[in-house]
């Protein structure tokens, strides 16, 4: 029997309803500022080219094209983003409709370079219909993704309900370090659907304890095949699966 006596407590949820997604591969509608792109990420950036960390991807996460910073190395540094960037470059999501829904949560795949926050700042901000709001931004602490990463956030109370939902991502920099920025690929917004009443699963062949009947026995009254009985009256499931192991693991 286990003797564990902690317990955790959760709500039960159905499976994720995915109701918008993005994997960049036509655009979308997306608004770009400075450096930011949507196309193949080279593997160009970080240390390699007079940066700091790991360099961009050296493709997508799915598909040919992600949603980034200085894809292509456009200005003079080759793949990481710029100097003294102030205010933010920004990438805002075309206008999403969200208003049948109670739930948001943003997911995407996210490789991200970034010095700490007091310095640069990488972040990502909802428009709740008036403003916009920071929802997220990177800790006060540098690092580089050197694999794509799968993050998340829930925006239900920014996005839920709202005709006119956006989202965007932005970065500001000072004048020292650079690291390869953001790359984003797979973005989804998603609520987690309700569940519905259903059964609890095949009720345990009864030992005496529990559940009434009469107990499980197994026999090797041949010497060689085990003979199993059980009350099918008390366990009346069609089919049956035998857990079992060494006689001598048994606590008693």
């Amino acid at each position: 029997e286990e003797s564990n006596v902690i317990e955790a407590g959760n709500l039960p949820s159905g499976p994720d309803d995915v109701y918008f997604t993005d994997g960049f591969e036509s655009g979308g509608g997306w608004t770009l500022e400075g450096e930011w792109e949507i196309d193949t990420p080279t593997g160009i950036g970080g240390t390699a080219n007079g940066g700091s960390g790991s360099a961009d991807p050296n493709g997508a996460f799915a598909g040919g094209f992600v949603l980034g910073v200085d894809l292509t190395g456009q200005n003079a540094e080759i793949g990481n983003y710029e100097d003294d960037i102030s205010p933010p470059a920004l990438a805002t999501s075309p206008v999403i409709d969200v208003s049948a829904r109670s739930g948001a949560i943003l997911r995407f795949q996210r490789w991200l370079g970034t010095e700490r926050s007091r310095y640069d700042e990488s972040f990502i901000e909802a428009f709740d219909g008036t403003d916009w709001v920071r929802v997220w931004t990177n800790p006060d602490s540098s690092f580089s993704d050197g694999a794509w990463v799968p993050f998340e956030v829930d925006v239900s109370a920014q996005l839920a309900g709202l005709s006119n939902a956006r989202l965007r991502f932005g970065y500001e920099t000072d004048v020292s370090v650079k690291y390869c920025g953001w790359n984003i690929d797979q973005l989804e917004l998603y609520e987690l659907s309700t569940c519905t009443d259903g059964t609890s699963g095949q009720s345990p062949v009864p030992d005496g304890r529990f559940v009434g009947g009469t107990p499980m026995d197994a026999d090797k009254s041949d010497g060689e095949n085990v003979a199993l009985t059980w009350d099918v009256t008390a366990c009346p499931s069609p089919f049956y699966h035998l857990l079992y192991g060494e006689s001598a693991n048994l606590a008693s």
